[in-house]
């Protein structure tokens, strides 16, 4: 039990008025000859017996009268856990605020940022002067107790929104943790939030749950700053058919337009790219209708581009309640068509045929727009070949080669070229394909032709997580491998430690595997892809009815090594996130210019492989740029977005809540709802009200116990005169003869 007013405990002294009052007022026996008679004797005795238990009951009523008015004045209060006496002791208190951009949505002109701004300085208005109160955002951070309540004030007036902030779950132990190291015995954590989805996943809840068991004493209230009846119109993430494409190309830009709230709305949506030096190159514009509550896919194609870095921003124009999700960027790079040398045995055309038209279609290298400028040329011819003006070199269905070939293939491979053989027929006598010269490319040695004539032998990718089999990846579902059989492969024998197996036969056996050397890869597959169909054919990879698996991992390949894993030009911003930018290869960049999208440029040492920048430390949403070296310099950038989900406004399910923050906790959504929660737990549940019920109950009892107890048989008489005083007035202390 707490008083508000202790100072009134003291009125409880007069307590003693009564007792002081019924020892004096006590009549004096008076003596009167009587005769002795022994029966009036034992009446007056239990007379006397009965008027002491009457004065006693009396006593008690009047002393606890008195008592209670004392209390009533004191106000005393009930507060849960507690027993001691507090006088607006005090408090521990932490403010955990979400800043995620969403709080930027605006209501009546005003933030959600900024209505928990108002909300928490009223409150700390509200808290004991002496109190410690730690403001913390949605940030990951250390955090601490400000100084004192003015300083507390200043941190509250700073908080800004950031992209940069974690769902609000993940905060709540970083605040228990101050909590439980606080100084005051009452600990109160204040959450601000719109109560977004988002900001309350459910895998944090055993996190939490230990988090709360280590502070006693503990109080969470949950305060909703969410604006009623909230509406959005919001762009998902840009989703580039390609993020880097051969010149001349198009590509294409698909973004989905959603809408939260109960009207339907007309947006119009812009694009607009630009290259490297920030000039436009391209625009356009669509205008759709979205139906409440639903979305709308958005699809623009662009025309085909010169090489160079190109980066694009999709926003909707007009004005809307949460700007930041309006606008979307994104980052392409367009190379110029990668040079891919095809030897095969005569004739060489015919046999390159297949690879040739699945990675560069004849349509596209008269459009100039072939993502690979492939030249086919006889096997025999290959030493004649300068390699390394080639990006990949491609040997189908090659015969034995000389030792001297081989070396200059390995040194090709070790100083970045990219080589892949298709073993077929023509690898015999299997002895002359085992040389030491050879065995530097292949995986392992020849051994013998595996045998599946009846077709139950194929290609059987295991996870698709090989960057070679990107594009197969969405489809690993539907492709039907079986339907292209493989009649015939080699077996390798001690395959070298540093081989990889990529694709597995059905059987287990090999079929694809990659080796590197220096700083290059050499991939061999065990069949060919250059045998037209027929009997004699070793398999039906690119005969077969619509080949899509062969056109798949052929396109897979070729990218994989021309460029290596697809770079990734466009990132969703996290705490901590390090963009990896490749450059080429060939220099070490020991600095950068980095121009952030609101146009600040800051130089940087650079971190990471050769060849590669690490940009670290990034705050803002946009497009960046980078620049490196000189004569001429590297021009390279990237694109940072925010995850959708973040501006989703879908409030969180209420049962959610309960796990996350236990059953205690209070939700609030007005000062005065505040004011309420706080004082019932800072003060308590006051008994002012039921004390001075029971007061009056003891005073009414009082009363009628003394109309009682003194009232006379008979009025008249000054006897009775001092007795119906008693009955007008309880306070008038009369006593019986």
């Amino acid at each position: 039990m707490e008083f508000l007013s202790p100072g009134m405990l003291l009125f409880a002294a007069t307590a003693a008025v009564p007792v002081v009052l019924h020892l004096i007022m006590r009549q004096t026996p008076q003596r009167v000859i009587f005769p002795a008679v022994r029966f009036i004797r034992r009446r007056s005795d239990a007379n006397r017996r009965r008027l002491k238990l009457r004065h006693l009951l009396l006593l008690l009523l009047r002393v606890a009268a008195l008592v209670l008015l004392a209390l009533a004045l004191a106000r005393p209060s009930l507060r849960s856990g507690s027993l001691g006496l507090r006088t607006e002791a005090p408090v521990s208190a932490v403010m955990l605020f979400d800043t995620s951009p969403r709080m930027e949505y605006q209501h009546h002109s005003r933030t959600r940022i900024q209505q928990a701004q108002e909300t928490a300085l009223w409150l700390l208005e509200q808290l004991p002067r002496e109190s410690e109160v730690a403001v913390l955002d949605g940030v990951p951070g250390a955090g601490g107790y400000q100084v004192d309540l003015p300083a507390a004030a200043k941190r509250l007036r700073a908080l800004r929104a950031s992209p940069l902030a974690v769902p609000l779950a993940q905060r709540v132990p970083d605040a228990l943790s101050l909590l439980e190291n606080g100084e005051h015995p009452y600990r109160e954590l204040y959450i601000f939030t719109d109560l977004a989805r988002w900001s309350w996943p459910r895998q944090a809840q055993a996190q939490l749950q230990a988090a709360r068991a280590a502070v006693r004493g503990l109080q969470i209230y949950l305060i909703d700053v969410s604006a009623p009846r909230a509406q959005n119109t919001a762009l998902g993430l840009v989703r580039l058919s390609r993020t880097t494409v051969a010149e001349n190309t198009p590509l294409e830009v698909q973004v989905e337009l959603t809408h939260t709230g109960p009207d339907e709305v007309n947006k119009v949506v812009h694009l607009r790219l630009a290259d490297a030096s920030g000039k436009e190159v391209q625009s356009m514009q669509q205008t759709l209708s979205v139906p409440p509550g639903g979305s709308q896919p958005i699809r623009f194609v662009l025309g085909a581009l010169s090489a160079g870095v190109y980066q694009g921003r999709v926003r909707l124009l007009g004005q809307d309640a949460l700007p930041v999700d309006d606008e979307r960027f994104f980052t392409l790079q367009v190379h110029r068509p990668w040079p891919v040398l095809l030897a095969a045995p005569e004739p060489a055309p015919q046999r390159a045929m297949y690879l040739q038209e699945a990675i560069a279609p004849e349509q596209f290298r008269l459009e100039k727009r072939a993502r690979y400028a492939t030249e086919v040329i006889p096997l025999d011819q290959l030493s004649a070949a300068e390699l390394q003006r080639y990006r990949v070199v491609v040997l189908l269905d090659p015969f034995p080669l000389a030792d001297k070939l081989w070396g200059r293939l390995a040194r090709y491979v070790e100083g970045g070229g990219r080589l892949v053989v298709f073993l077929g027929r023509n690898a015999r006598p299997q002895q002359a394909m085992n040389t030491q010269a050879a065995l530097r490319l292949l995986p392992g040695a020849l051994l013998e032709v595996g045998r599946a004539p009846d077709g139950s032998v194929f290609l059987a990718p295991q996870d698709y997580q090989h960057p070679a089999l990107r594009l197969l990846r969405p489809l690993q579902e539907e492709l039907a491998w079986d339907a292209f059989p493989v009649f015939r492969y080699w077996l390798l024998d001690s395959l070298a430690q540093d081989v990889q197996t990529v694709i597995p036969y059905s059987n287990g056996e090999p079929a694809l595997l990659e080796r590197r050397l220096g700083q290059g890869v050499v991939l061999v597959m065990t069949t060919p892809v250059s045998d037209p169909p027929g009997r004699r054919a070793w398999n039906t990879l690119p005969t077969g009815l619509e080949p899509v698996p062969f056109f798949l991992l052929a396109n897979g390949l070729m990218d994989y090594l021309s460029q290596g894993e697809v770079p990734q030009l466009n990132w969703i911003i996290s705490p901590g996130l390090n963009v990896t930018v490749q450059l080429p290869g060939d220099k070490k960049y020991r600095a950068y210019r980095l121009t952030y999208p609101s146009g600040l440029q800051e130089i940087r040492r650079a971190q990471g492989e050769p060849g590669q920048l690490v940009v670290s430390a990034l705050e803002e949403l946009g497009n960046y740029q980078v620049r490196a070296g000189s004569n001429p310099p590297v021009d390279r950038g990237f694109s940072v977005n925010l995850a959708p989900a973040v501006t989703e406004l879908k409030a969180a399910d209420p049962e959610i809540l309960k796990a996350l923050l236990g059953e205690e906790f209070h939700l609030v959504r007005s000062h005065e709802e505040l004011r309420r929660q706080v004082r019932l737990h800072q003060v308590g549940r006051e008994l002012y009200a039921p004390l001075v019920l029971l007061l009056v109950a003891i005073l009414v009892g009082e009363w009628v116990l003394s109309n009682l107890f003194y009232g006379m048989r008979s009025p008249g008489g000054e006897e009775g005169e001092q007795r119906a005083a008693v009955r007008l007035w309880p306070w008038r202390w009369a006593s019986s003869g």
